[in-house]
């Protein structure tokens, strides 16, 4: 059976620079997906092919059968693309509650469980207290739960999280984590991008390992042999 977001041959060029190379990715309900690789190795343009934003993109990038790509990023949102992304993007002059609220007008309903205040609320009751306040007076870990709740209102099918553990200390990112597994038991489909490669194994159902705008290597993270994923990581 197909995956719920399948990725083929994809392609991205920056005018002439080649960012990805045939890059193959396949992700499905239910199941965390980390994307793991150093600084340059084509993570975030991965991002950016499927959200529609930059580059050039060629290839095939299907949800659920339906290809995304050519796609406007509203469109993109809508028909179920969520992103968490890397440096949270926290509005300043919008509450707590405005910045969250702001993932609804983007989104569509899919299935029959949408994504409320009330929902987002049972999942980070942190918010709760300084809902009214500005986003950016929140620690570093708070904004990164507005940030994925901003994107859980869009009632997506598939959540990228672009690199949502960068800068926060060990014992936020555990319970950042332990958040994305609960929905993921729920049945979210969720792609984790991350350069802390034992921290994304760890999390993850499967990964794949970039290098230079290609997959190095890939595989189920409870069976990752640490060496070899090391040596797919920094190319050695």
């Amino acid at each position: 059976m197909s995956a719920l977001l399948s990725i083929r041959d994809l392609h991205l060029n920056y005018g002439q620079f080649a960012a990805l190379h045939g890059m193959d990715i396949d992700i499905d309900a239910g199941e965390i997906v980390a994307v793991i690789g150093a600084n340059g190795a084509g993570k975030s343009s991965l991002i950016r092919g499927i959200c529609g934003t930059e580059g050039d993109a060629k290839g095939s990038i299907t949800l659920d059968g339906r290809e995304l790509l050519g796609l406007t990023p509203p469109d993109i949102v809508h028909a179920g693309i969520g992103l968490v992304p890397e440096g949270r993007r926290i509005f300043p002059s919008l509450s707590v509650e405005e910045n969250i609220l702001l993932g609804g007008q983007l989104g569509q309903l899919h299935g029959k469980d949408p994504w409320t205040l009330e929902r987002i609320y049972e999942l980070f009751p942190d918010l709760v207290p300084k809902r009214h306040i500005s986003g950016t007076m929140l620690s570093g870990g708070q904004q990164q739960m507005i940030a994925i709740a901003r994107a859980l209102m869009t009632n997506p099918r598939v959540l990228l999280c672009d690199e949502i553990s960068l800068g926060l200390a060990p014992t936020i990112i555990g319970r950042l984590y332990e958040q994305l597994i609960k929905l993921a038991s729920e049945g979210l489909a969720i792609l984790v991008v991350e350069q802390a490669m034992r921290k994304a194994l760890e999390i993850s159902d499967r990964y794949y390992c970039l290098l230079e705008g290609h997959v190095s290597l890939s595989g189920a993270s409870d069976e990752a042999d640490e060496t070899r994923v090391a040596q797919a990581y920094f190319g050695r």
